[in-house]
């Protein structure tokens, strides 16, 4: 990334790390012509995200366990499931699944959000 920035005339990137999540901060080139800086930063944020994201994907896949990239991926593709639900469509105990909820929370993956009655879970990044 670094070396994409120099070639391309932009400031190195920033980074800050929050909890088990990394920002990137690309600054814009100083050159007054915003149409050299459109047409960069496109291009730098294109390779960069498919890069990014590639990268991320395989460091979470990496550090779940099967039951949780199981339960991570049912409330990703399905915001704001009830945990009943995720137990029966996994046929995971329900002591298990608040468990691994618990760990998926802890690791700032997931929230409950509404009321414990009606509420349900939801990756950090929807609601």
């Amino acid at each position: 990334m670094v070396d994409a920035c120099k070639a391309q005339g932009v400031p190195e990137p920033e980074y800050e790390v929050n909890g088990g999540f990394v920002s990137i901060v690309f600054r814009r080139a100083t050159n007054d012509d915003d149409s050299v800086n459109e047409g960069v930063n496109g291009e730098l944020n294109g390779r960069l995200n498919g890069e990014l994201n590639g990268e991320l994907n395989g460091r979470l896949n990496g550090r779940l366990n099967q039951t949780q990239q199981k339960v991570y991926d049912s409330i990703a593709g399905n915001p704001g499931i009830k945990a009943k639900d995720i137990s029966a469509r996994h046929k995971i105990q329900i002591d298990t699944l608040y468990k691994v909820i618990r760990a998926l929370t802890e690791m700032n993956l997931i929230e409950h959000c509404g009321s414990k009655k009606t509420g349900g879970y939801y990756p950090v990044t929807q609601k």
